[in-house]
């Protein structure tokens, strides 16, 4: 917590964005796109908020994997191994996370994951701690 308060955010996990929150909270949030390797493709936003002794987690997990995938196909590839069907068998092209990342934090990615990415803005912004 003493890391985040001077801005490092080398000691957070994958963190893209410190948060300064009321009542002395201090956090940073994070982009999770995918688990167990390029395969797994997921659109999870989390904050890790600590405030006195506790750590909050908070998350907001898209379901709607296959539109972003329809609708960005630039970072993504097929699959060759893969049997399911068109978009299931669509995977993160090399270093497309990052760039997805870059990308959506500014705006220039499809309507679904600028809602998702802004959702979590707006979540974020209703927490007030007393």
């Amino acid at each position: 917590m003493a890391a985040l308060t001077k801005g490092d955010l080398s000691q957070t996990h994958n963190a893209d964005k410190l948060l300064s929150l009321s009542g002395g909270a201090v956090g940073a949030t994070n982009l999770v796109f995918g688990e167990l390797g390029t395969d797994s493709v997921m659109f999870l936003r989390e904050a890790h908020i600590y405030r006195h002794n506790y750590q909050i987690l908070i998350g907001l997990n898209d379901q709607n994997v296959d539109i972003i995938k329809a609708n960005n196909p630039k970072y993504f590839t097929t699959n060759s191994m893969c049997e399911g069907g068109d978009l299931g068998c669509k995977v993160w092209s090399t270093n497309s996370p990052l760039d997805f990342g870059t990308d959506v934090a500014a705006g220039k990615t499809d309507a679904e994951s600028q809602n998702w990415y802004t959702t979590f803005q707006q979540i974020l912004s209703t927490i007030n701690f007393k």
